[in-house]
């Protein structure tokens, strides 16, 4: 599978938002704010976000392909690891978004949502494809 859930040592882990920084400490009290109205079904999904990550050995493969095997460090598998779950959050956020209700997203939502994200200039692609890959198949 794609996704494991394991703890990675990254802010927000244990339920800590050290050492994020964007827009500093109200940020965090606002955050804090919003986790402390989670309940049941919302708060048991908030856990299941901030505990995924992609697979390290999928994330491996990828940065060894697009730096031509240029070393992978640990490093740059977590900030990589990171890019990609925030892409992961605003593709499901919006097709949430544009599907309303409760139902599960269909494969076909999310890439669609994808291409929309694309024309905005939303995701950025490599300048040496002039056809961005396929996300899914």
């Amino acid at each position: 599978g794609g996704l494991a859930t394991a703890r990675s040592g990254l802010p927000g882990d244990a339920g800590s938002l050290e050492g994020v920084e964007p827009g500093g400490a109200e940020a965090v009290d606002g955050v804090m704010a919003t986790l402390a109205t989670l309940e049941g079904e919302d708060l048991a999904r908030y856990e299941t976000f901030r505990r995924s990550q992609l697979s390290k050995s999928q994330m491996k493969r990828l940065i060894s392909a697009v730096t031509a095997g240029a070393p992978v460090t640990e490093d740059v598998m977590v900030v990589v690891g990171g890019v990609a779950k925030v892409l992961v959050g605003e593709l499901v956020t919006e097709a949430r978004g544009i599907a309303g209700g409760d139902a599960p997203l269909t494969p076909q939502q999310i890439r669609d949502v994808y291409q929309r994200l694309l024309r905005r200039g939303a995701v950025v692609t490599s300048p040496t494809h002039t056809r961005p890959r396929p996300l899914m198949r």
